[in-house]
């Protein structure tokens, strides 16, 4: 029986509750796996492009970013991203 019209934001949530391995959900509720793959795989892809990190704004002392030499901020579990500043770096040597 072949099924049309798959809410897959609602399958995948059931799959996640189900503690099923992909292949046994799909056996269980007559969906071909291959699909199912598909569609799971497309909705990380999706949710790659989609995903943005907010930074919550907050107050700095800017006495405390002094006492530090570098500031860093890195982002990963392949987020990449990663910055490194020297706060005491100083262009006057260039001017």
């Amino acid at each position: 029986m072949k099924k049309t019209n798959i809410d897959w934001p609602k399958e995948f949530d059931e799959f996640s509750k189900s503690e099923l391995s992909q292949p046994q959900y799909c056996k269980a509720r007559n969906l071909k796996y291959t699909t199912f793959r598909y569609h799971w795989e497309r909705r990380i892809k999706q949710s790659e492009k989609n995903d943005f990190v907010e930074i919550p704004d907050t107050s700095t002392d800017a006495q405390s970013l002094v006492e530090s030499e570098f500031l860093t901020l890195k982002i990963d579990s392949s987020g990449k991203a990663s910055l490194q500043l020297n706060l005491k770096f100083g262009l006057r040597l260039w001017s």
